[in-house]
Formats: structure tokens, C-alpha cells, sequence
């Protein structure tokens, strides 16, 4: 997978996650002498049940400068497991963004909007002094800013990310960013994504060193999965910076242990193509693994975006559906760009763009409660000249997300 005149970025949600998805990319860049940085998108100061039994106490950390302070200690942690590998940390970047808080920045505070705050520090901006930029404001643009300016100045050949379908907001979030900074920059450098969080995965979870490392079922049947296997040596290195992690192994050495396997997993995510020439519904089909999943087709047809929603049980009065759509143009700043969000109930739907409440008369919707779906036209004028839309479903129960489908990139044009 590697060979010796690559150059390797890969970006990391958290502290850790570079080494269970990627340990062996690393460790084999090392052994050739490859060029390799890793990225790294929070400091992973929001992980309380980890905190909580790493310093053995009862009660969770909620003070914000407690809350920073295990944020440093993540940051240690990074660097001694990178330098097990044989990585220095100068090839090491600390973004500084908020744990649990970069998918909330993805879908409500871009450009005009406030910037987010985060859920356990209480800032607003990156707090920590060693982190690539301390002060960045928690926004959209922001972000993207940093991951443009890290892949340009370091020209990489393949990019690691992690996966658009880990169960992880922070993980989804990060793809999302690399992948529209990648757009935006107009790159076809191969984006190759790892799986860190989801349900009944690894499987078996445990040390299992001999046992390969499978995909997880079911996922996306259209998914193309490769490996990159590890030698004896790598997986003892592997094992060893996993450890670094204090914080972290001693709260779930199982999880963490269930990634040491015979190789490494990584997929490329293709984006689906929705032209005006095809009928009938294209598979955007985000079934997530839930007691009441929810699913979401769509076509292009007479100039709109036709949508059905299907859910599995029937709604409760204080559900609201959020209908995520997000243009892409490569001409036009992403945060320029309108972040489109339909809220949908039993009785109405309003269209925001962010915290902006728009009045349009010309999203056509049904609510069909006896075969629980929910039908919604908007004209493709709303996304002009977009070559790429970003769509994704959540259904919540007043502030508690229930289920959701996959994030889907289409290809409009």
C-alpha cells in the first residue's frame, strides 16, 4: 500500500485513532522512510468515562480547566505513541478543536453564524498554546482552513482519513472536512478511510492477534475494502504505542486491544452519481443498525429533488426530522455557501439555512402516517450551480438523536 515515494497525511479525530486505524501505515512509512504526518482534529478532552477511571474518581470532569488539563495529557499520550513507532513529534499537529463538538461545527456555524462553544472547556476558540493555531474560532472555515493549508504546504500522495460511516460525529465530521477541503483544492489525491466506532465491531472485540481484521456487517455492499497486513514486529509496535494511550486503555482495553490484528482496514467512499437522466430512486439508502431505523431515497426529476423518508416507527409528537443539504460549488467558499436544514414534524416543515429561518413556498412535502413516510420536493434552484450536495438525516427526540442515515455525497452535475 505504501510505496517509497509516497508522502502520507493522515488526520486523526482524536488522540489514538491514528494508531488503531493506521499503526501499520505509519510503521511502514517509518521503515521506508517515507514522509509522514498525522493530523490530529481535537485533543480529545471530552472522553469523561476514560478521565473518570483513569484518576479514579466518582464523578465526572467538568471544569474547564480540568477538562484542558486531560487534554494535555491526551496530547502527551499522541506523541509517546507516535515516538514508540518511531515517529518525532515535529511530524505531529495539534488542531485544538472541541471533542464531541466538530460535527455540531459542520452543521450550524459557518460564516456569519457564532462560533460554537465547546461541551466540557466552555471555549470558544482553541485553548491549548502548542495547538497549530491556539485562538481559531470554533467554526466551519476555520477547520477547513487549517486542513487546506496542511495538505497544500505538505503535498501529500495519499490521505488516511477517518471513515464517513463510523459512528463517531467527530470521525464523520473530520471526513467531511477533509473531503470537501480536497474538493475544494480541485485534488484527486486517493482519500482512504478507517473504521474505529461501530456497533458489534471489531468482531470478535478482544486481543485476537492471528484473526484478520473484516469488515463489519451489514455496511454499504458498494464499499471497496483493502488491507495492509501487519508483520510480527509491527504488531508488537502497535501494541506498545496503543499502551501509550494511559488514559484510554485502562478505561477499555478490550476495544482498544480488538485492533491489533493481522492487518490494517481502509476503504475509498465513491460518491453517488444523481443526474436528471436517471429514474427512480438512487441508493442513497442510510439504514442505520437500530431497534427503528430510518431510510432516505432520492431522485432528480422535473427540475426538483424528489425525497422519501421512511421510518420504522411511528413518530412521536415531539420528534422532529432534520433534513440536512449542503451545496458544494468549486468556484464559491463552503462558507459562503448556504447550509440548508429542514425540520421536519407531524405537522410542519421550516427551512433553515443555519440558525436563519427561510419562508419559501416552494418545498412541496406529504406525511403520509399510515405508511410512515414523508415525501419532500425542493426545486434544484435552491442549489444553483452546485456540482455536489452533502445530505444526511436525523431523526431526534427533542435533543436526543434517535437514529440517523449516512452522510451521502452526490454528484448533481
Amino acid at each position: 500500500m505504501i510505496e517509497n515515494d509516497d508522502r502520507v497525511l493522515i488526520f486523526a479525530p482524536h488522540p489514538d485513532d491514528d494508531i488503531l486505524g493506521c499503526g501499520v501505515i505509519i510503521h511502514d512509512c517509518i521503515e521506508r522512510k517515507v514522509p509522514v504526518k498525522v493530523v490530529y482534529l481535537t485533543y480529545g478532552d471530552g472522553n469523561e468515562l476514560s478521565f473518570i477511571k483513569f484518576n479514579k474518581w466518582d464523578l465526572p470532569v467538568v471544569i474547564p480547566h480540568e477538562v484542558k488539563e486531560m487534554g494535555e495529557r491526551r496530547h502527551a499520550e499522541a506523541i509517546a505513541g507516535e515516538e514508540n513507532l518511531g515517529l518525532d513529534k515535529s511530524n505531529l499537529l495539534f488542531l485544538g478543536y472541541p471533542d464531541f463538538g466538530t460535527m455540531d461545527i459542520w452543521r450550524k456555524h459557518w460564516g456569519v453564524e457564532q462560533a460554537a462553544k465547546g461541551l466540557f472547556t466552555r471555549a470558544n476558540k482553541v485553548p491549548y498554546s502548542d495547538a497549530k493555531r491556539p485562538g481559531a474560532k470554533y467554526k466551519g472555515e476555520e477547520i477547513m482552513r487549517d486542513i487546506s493549508e496542511i495538505i497544500e504546504n505538505f503535498n501529500p500522495t495519499k490521505v488516511f482519513v477517518s471513515h464517513l460511516y463510523d459512528h463517531h460525529p467527530d470521525h464523520q465530521a473530520l471526513h467531511l472536512y477533509v473531503r470537501s477541503a480536497l474538493m475544494t483544492l480541485g485534488s484527486s489525491i486517493p482519500l482512504l478511510s478507517y473504521l474505529v466506532h461501530y456497533t458489534h465491531w471489531p468482531d470478535p472485540q478482544g486481543y485476537h492477534p492471528d484473526s484478520p481484521l473484516e469488515p463489519p456487517l451489514p455496511i454499504d455492499p458498494e464499499l471497496v475494502w483493502t488491507t495492509s497486513p501487519l508483520t510480527e514486529k509491527g504488531k508488537g509496535q502497535k501494541y506498545n504505542s496503543i499502551k501509550k494511550h494511559e488514559t484510554q486503555y485502562k478505561a477499555n482495553p478490550t476495544m482498544l486491544e480488538s485492533f491489533i490484528r493481522t492487518n490494517e482496514l481502509f476503504s475509498s467512499i465513491p460518491m453517488i452519481s444523481l443526474t436528471e437522466a436517471k429514474t427512480g430512486f438512487e441508493g442513497v439508502n442510510g439504514e442505520v443498525e437500530s431497534e427503528h431505523p430510518i431510510s432516505h431515497n432520492i431522485k432528480i426529476e422535473d427540475g426538483n429533488l424528489d425525497q422519501i423518508i421512511r421510518y420504522t416507527k411511528v413518530l412521536e409528537k415531539r420528534a422532529t426530522i432534520f433534513l440536512y443539504l449542503f451545496p458544494f460549488q468549486q468556484q464559491v467558499k463552503f462558507s459562503r455557501l448556504p447550509k440548508w436544514c429542514l425540520k421536519i414534524t407531524k405537522s410542519h416543515v421550516r427551512l433553515y439555512d443555519q440558525s436563519k429561518l427561510v419562508i419559501s413556498d416552494k418545498i412541496v412535502h406529504h406525511h403520509d402516517l399510515k405508511n410512515r413516510s414523508i415525501e419532500v420536493s425542493i426545486p434544484l434552484d435552491f442549489f444553483p450551480n452546485a456540482s455536489h450536495l452533502f445530505i444526511q438525516t436525523v431523526n431526534k427526540i427533542e435533543h436526543i438523536t434517535v437514529n440517523w442515515t449516512r452522510w451521502k455525497i452526490l454528484q448533481l452535475v
